[in-house]
């Protein structure tokens, strides 16, 4: 039988100056690492996927506060 797993995904990184950006994927990071540590000796794998940047217009096409579209794409550089 294969090993047990439990995968999460989470983005590589935030903007700059995003504190609760980057404060949730030190969050949901550090849970599956100790999460690891817990259930690792019982079997379970635990892996966190953290993908390389995509450029798209999802920040071009979102919403604001007032309805309007955003109207331009972060920088990923």
């Amino acid at each position: 039988m294969g090993e047990d797993k439990c995968v999460s995904h989470n983005k590589l990184s935030g903007h700059v100056c995003d504190v609760s950006d980057a404060a949730s994927k030190h969050a949901v990071q550090g849970f599956f690492d100790s999460l690891r540590a817990e259930v690792g000796d019982n079997g379970i794998g635990v892996s966190v996927i953290s993908p390389s940047y995509i450029r798209t217009n999802l920040s071009t096409c979102a919403l604001t506060a007032d309805g309007g579209t955003y109207g331009s794409t972060h920088s990923t550089s």
